[in-house]
């Protein structure tokens, strides 16, 4: 077994060596890479990617057929972000805390995203608020024999900003307020234009 540690890419960023990546408008002076720490990001991962590839590439065809290659990553520590909420003009701060305890990864999340939100030319229905979520997930999770179906009572995803994907909406016609809260699955009026029950082919 081999074990091989890159720098996973991350902040603070550095320009990585220039035959490592494309991107060679980068200059690596600090106001450059505070002006576009995207393109820095995407640098690192690329220099990353062509490390490995090199390290793949040395490998015979033979020995990589019984070969098995395993990636991950350590996210624990403390996250934050100053976002927008361009269509308020209100300032957010994120925040997200990854720890391990007992077996399981532990998010302790505001639910404000990293990055600027609300910028479409119609604005949110509702306002966003910070919330105060915690979401454990197994660290050594298992495939199940079985499907677990999409409902209105789970969460569906969680993204490693913190931010929770909801696929099923919850609002529906004539319930309520119109924008949450009916949860319930048979209600033909759902704001999901995907439910078989609305009969759309």
């Amino acid at each position: 077994m081999t074990w091989l540690a890159y720098s996973a890419p991350h902040a603070p960023f550095h320009l990585p060596p220039e035959n490592l990546h494309s991107r060679s408008e980068l200059t690596g002076s600090a106001a450059d890479i505070n002006a576009n720490k995207r393109d820095y990001y995407l640098a690192a991962i690329e220099a990353m990617d062509s490390e490995i590839g090199r390290l793949l590439s040395s490998i015979s065809a033979e020995q990589l057929a019984n070969t098995v290659i395993i990636y991950f990553g350590d996210y624990v520590q403390s996250y934050s972000s100053n976002v927008l909420d361009v269509n308020n003009s209100t300032i957010f701060t994120g925040s997200l805390t990854i720890t391990t305890a007992n077996d399981k990864c532990v998010l302790k999340t505001n639910a404000i995203p990293n990055y600027d939100f609300n910028d479409g030319e119609r604005p949110f229905p509702n306002d966003v608020s910070v919330q105060n979520d915690t979401f454990e997930i197994s660290s050594s999770p298992t495939f199940t024999n079985v499907t677990t179906p999409i409902s209105l009572q789970t969460d569906n995803a969680l993204l490693l900003n913190g931010v929770k994907v909801d696929l099923l909406a919850a609002g529906c016609f004539g319930v309520g307020n119109g924008k949450m809260g009916s949860n319930d699955m048979s209600q033909l009026w759902r704001y999901d234009p995907m439910s078989p029950l609305r009969g759309f082919r």
